[in-house]
């Protein structure tokens, strides 16, 4: 009764407490890892982030607009549809250009193929 007596309220046994330190060490180091972790998950992320504005930097803008808006509480619902309502029509019509664009390109020959400039652009 006594062991059980110790184990419940009183000092404990010295195996009791040494396996306490030793799951209080597991866990400093699981906490460890898991900051380790977090850091080189953020450092990925704000590399992908930048990749993404130096390459798409109105998609990036677009996007941080519609995450702003999200979390924020969005507008009133009627406000709410009609930039639902356009910013779809706008998508749709920027993906049927693109894919308009790819089509003829696909189609034509190579020597019609519009060429790249130095500045990126195609004409």
């Amino acid at each position: 009764m006594n062991e059980q007596s110790n184990s419940l309220g009183g000092r404990g046994t010295q195996h009791d407490q040494q396996r306490i330190q030793e799951l209080g060490h597991d866990i400093g180091e699981n906490a460890q890892a898991l900051m380790r972790s977090l850091e080189g998950a953020a450092r990925e992320l704000e590399a992908m982030l930048r990749e993404q504005v130096a390459q798409r930097p109105y998609g990036t803008l677009a996007a941080a607009l519609t995450l702003g808006y999200v979390l924020g509480g969005g507008l009133p619902s009627r406000m709410t549809s009609l930039f639902l309502g356009i910013g779809s029509r706008l998508a749709l019509a920027a993906m049927a250009r693109e894919l308009a664009r790819q089509q003829l390109s696909a189609n034509q020959p190579a020597s019609l193929r519009p060429t790249t400039a130095t500045n990126g652009l195609a004409y």
